[in-house]
């Protein structure tokens, strides 16, 4: 097994909430995102839905962990809490 195939199967694997790793954005459009890909991308710019990270030149993937916050409670990610009141 190579590398990149045992960093793949790691990345796949379950946890007791879900998948663990990373999520590629066709994937996160398939099985996450309600949405289009223009609308994930000013969702992000908004800061209402996960940053993602750069993997490598041309790879981009969002935690698994983010997406996961943000389909337990879409509404309230990305809203910045000041002394106990929401902004």
């Amino acid at each position: 097994m190579s590398k990149s195939s045992s960093v793949r199967l790691q990345s796949e694997k379950d946890s007791v909430d879900g998948p663990t790793g990373f999520i590629r954005q066709k994937t996160l459009l398939k099985d996450h995102a309600p949405f289009s890909a223009s609308t994930l991308w000013r969702l992000v710019r908004a800061g209402r839905f996960p940053k993602p990270l750069k993997l490598a030149s041309n790879v981009t993937a969002w935690a698994a962990s983010d997406v996961r916050e943000w389909e337990r409670n879409p509404e309230a990610f990305g809203v910045k809490q000041i002394k106990g009141r929401t902004r």
